[in-house]
């Protein structure tokens, strides 16, 4: 494995420089890198240490995104770059109606051209579910 990967991926806690102050961020289980038409890249966590939120891409250069998980770029979805439309990541807090006392982190990402949405929920046990609304209820996967 590159060094650099390794140093990336062992880091737990991020720096976002935005608003006149430096705020840590905590790494995410999933996370997005953004490739560019020119082979540059962004990642939401930096090898230089730093948190990058998801408008900052680039959208007009965008080649696509992928989503992976933060201890291991091998678990990835590539999604490219509709030619008109749009990419979309976001993450949603469900407290399960089995326990109220904490929320479950659920990553919703996807597509959406003419007006059409193509919603992927990714589930804290890895589980993918799709959907083509983003009103769907979690519940009955578990969440």
């Amino acid at each position: 494995m590159d060094s650099k990967i390794k140093e990336r991926i062992s880091r737990r806690v991020w720096t976002y420089v935005g608003e006149g102050k430096d705020e840590e961020v905590p790494v995410e289980r999933w996370v997005w890198g953004a490739l560019y038409e020119d082979g540059s890249e962004l990642h939401q966590f930096d090898e230089a240490g730093y948190f990058h939120r998801f408008a900052e891409i680039e959208m007009e250069k965008l080649k696509y995104l992928s989503i992976y998980q933060s201890d291991n770029m091998g678990k990835r979805i590539d999604i490219p770059k509709p030619e008109k439309g749009q990419i979309f990541f976001f993450y949603r807090n469900i407290k399960p109606h089995y326990d109220q006392s904490h929320f479950h982190r659920v990553f919703v990402f996807g597509t959406k051209v003419d007006g059409v949405a193509s919603y992927m929920f990714m589930l804290p046990d890895d589980r993918m579910v799709f959907s083509n609304t983003d009103s769907i209820d979690l519940s009955l996967y578990g969440v």
